[in-house]
């Protein structure tokens, strides 16, 4: 196979390996897009598991391919259960699960670790995974520069990932790992450190005045910041009560509202009334993954933030193939995005992930997908 480019770029390598997959032309070339889209939910691809069946919010499952040209996978069907949170532990403790990410939270830590569970193993992946909440920057007061740094200074954003994470995470203010090449150094950074009072002349230099009911305003407009969240999401629920408290503590009224995932990504996109949203992202190893989300007239760009600036830094990042020289481009460009505030970057976390004692050869890693050694892996009864 030659793939042409027409400039090559270090996301080209990344993109292959990533996120580039064989399809049989027979099978999927189709008249028009919905003929192809309606294949979804019946796909074929050059994996060592099969497609076998898929029930809508309840599991799918694979079958092995025996004439996979690595290996026959020694494991003969692989079902993927569609989980919350709640059920993931207890379906880990009597044995219908056999592997599981739960949160890194004391609550389901001393689950999995409690008397009886030895036949579990708990392992870890560092900073695979990063928290944020985004701007929206088309927004009339949202837009305004001073409002998205009194509202970052604003929130107590140590006290709430110590409270929900027990100590396990720490603030972050990148899209990429802090060992990444295209982590800017911190002490060039503004860490917006929790400083309410900083954030009320912030909102008085903007030209909301504090009212007698505790609540800012402008030309007769109460300043409310809507935000849009995560249904039975323990993390948003946390964060955006907390949110509730500090913002009235500087007299802005912030109002969540919570949606289903399959509804969220959409409405954080056309819901009029979305000011600030936020969810999490995997990290990846090419920075140019999540530094695309902040990108002019990208389709995920969700914040509709813009800067030439920046995109002419990311621009010359992603064509220079040397690693440190193109680190310290993607550094500039992330100074901006501190800079700007289009969004307020909370915490990477360590992410972990429990087995059970009968699940052998599973290989993890911060950019390793557990599905990574699937045709190698086993479950060996003990």
């Amino acid at each position: 196979i030659t793939l042409c480019f027409n400039n090559f770029t270090t996301s080209n390598l990344h993109g292959i390996a990533g996120f580039l997959h064989i399809l049989p032309r027979a099978y999927y070339e189709q008249d028009d897009y919905s003929g192809f889209s309606a294949l979804s939910s019946k796909p074929i691809g050059t994996g060592p598991y099969c497609f076998t069946e898929y029930v809508a919010d309840q599991y799918i499952e694979l079958d092995k391919f025996a004439d996979y040209w690595k290996t026959e996978p020694k494991i003969d069907k692989i079902i993927y259960h569609c989980v919350v949170n709640d059920s993931n532990i207890p379906g880990l403790q009597n044995g219908t699960f056999d592997f599981a990410e739960i949160r890194n939270i004391d609550e389901d830590l001393n689950l999995v670790e409690a008397e009886g569970y030895d036949f579990l193993n708990i392992e870890t992946t560092q900073g695979g995974n990063f928290a944020f909440v985004k701007f929206r920057m088309t927004d009339e007061i949202t837009s305004d520069p001073l409002v998205r740094q009194a509202l970052t200074y604003g929130f107590n954003r140590q006290l709430f990932i110590d409270a929900y994470f027990s100590g396990r995470a720490s603030l972050t203010y990148a899209p990429v790992p802090k060992d990444s090449a295209a982590y800017p150094d911190e002490s060039e950074l503004n860490l917006y450190e929790y400083d309410p009072e900083l954030a009320g002349e912030l909102l008085d230099q903007a030209g909301w005045v504090m009212g007698d009911d505790g609540y800012r305003y402008k030309d007769g407009q109460r300043l409310v910041i809507n935000y849009t969240g995560i249904s039975d999401n323990a993390n948003d629920t946390m964060k955006t009560a907390m949110m509730v408290e500090d913002y009235k503590a500087i007299g802005v009224e912030f109002i969540p509202s919570y949606y289903d995932w399959a509804s969220y990504m959409d409405l954080v996109k056309t819901n009029e009334n979305t000011q600030m949203f936020g969810y999490a992202n995997d990290m990846q190893p090419d920075p140019y993954t999540l530094a695309e989300y902040y990108l002019t007239g990208s389709l995920r760009n969700d914040a509709f933030y813009s800067n030439p600036e920046y995109d002419e830094l990311v621009a010359q990042a992603k064509m220079e193939l040397d690693t440190q020289a193109a680190g310290e481009l993607y550094q500039e460009a992330f100074k901006i995005l501190n800079q700007d505030l289009p969004v307020i970057f909370l915490n990477d976390y360590t992410q972990v992930w429990v087995s059970n004692a009968r699940v052998k050869n599973l290989v993890l890693g911060t950019f390793i997908d557990w599905t990574y050694n699937i045709e190698y892996m086993e479950i060996v009864q003990p």
